[in-house]
């Protein structure tokens, strides 16, 4: 076979790769600098439908990415970034319930839902439009090791705001609560003596009924960030519901724009129409 004939075959059979993936979109995010395909998961329904239904709205036309870091992420998806009309809200006005699935994880070309801390929002519930696009960094082993233990540590304690639920739900410490609050609201001066005996009974409740995680990557995922590179560091506490299939090399043209202070782009990057593509 000569060397022509072997590039044509290898061309085709890479041209004919890309149709395929392209094939498998769901959405098309046209950027100021290219066309991004989006494939958007089953496994995920909420956000799936959630993202349609703003698409086809045209929610998201003439929306800025207002934050990029390199080597991290791109995110969008903010009203109050929209060029023309800026809305004063960052959203609909409304959260999704987290759906996260063990099977995916940020590598780069991921599509995950931006959301607010844990401080706020313990239940890790996504913003109802924000969303970023990894772009990521090499991932050596050590660092997925190290995420590893993180993510664990993350998991048991997302247990925490549903041990306060049933906690609280025992009548006993239910008017335990009712008395220290009665007490505060009277500056009762037992008030603190109160608040300390009940903190201490729920962190033995916590003690006694969390669970720990064991969270593992699997080969196939560690075998992907090495060849990929990602941001383990967000892995199981991120709703990720979609991934780059087409326009990577746009992502990349997008992560490299000039930022400010604060890692919005000096220059508007706007999402010039997101369409959803009918199968």
């Amino acid at each position: 076979m000569t060397k022509k004939l072997l590039f044509i075959l290898v061309t085709i059979l890479i041209y004919s790769f890309s149709m395929a993936q392209k094939e498998t979109a769901d959405v098309i995010i046209t950027t100021d600098s290219g066309k991004i395909y989006i494939r958007l998961f089953d496994e995920t329904p909420n956000h799936k439908a959630n993202f349609l239904k703003l698409a086809k709205e045209g929610f998201y036309d003439g929306i800025g990415f207002h934050r990029i870091i390199k080597n991290f992420m791109i995110q969008t998806g903010n009203p109050a970034f929209r060029n023309p009309n800026p809305s004063a809200q960052d959203g609909p006005g409304y959260m999704i319930d987290a759906e996260i699935v063990p099977r995916y994880v940020h590598t780069k070309g991921m599509l995950a839902a931006a959301r607010m801390g844990d401080n706020v929002n313990p239940e890790w519930k996504s913003s109802g439009s924000q969303f970023y696009i990894v772009t990521g960094n090499n991932v050596p082993a050590e660092q997925l090791d190290m995420a590893e233990q993180n993510i664990a540590k993350a998991l048991t304690n997302r247990q925490v705001p549903e041990l306060q639920k049933t906690f609280l739900s025992i009548p006993e410490n239910a008017a335990a609560y009712n008395a220290y609050q009665t007490a505060m609201q009277n500056q009762d001066v037992n008030a603190q003596t109160l608040g300390n005996t009940l903190n201490q009974k729920f962190s033995d409740y916590v003690a006694a009924n969390i669970k720990g995680a064991d969270f593992k990557y699997t080969p196939e995922q560690r075998e992907a960030y090495k060849l990929k590179g990602g941001s383990p560091w967000l892995d199981m506490q991120y709703t990720i519901f979609g991934e780059v299939v087409e326009g990577i090399e746009v992502v990349d043209k997008l992560q490299n724009v000039k930022t400010l202070p604060g890692d919005k782009p000096e220059k508007d990057v706007r999402m010039v129409k997101v369409e959803v593509l009918t199968k």
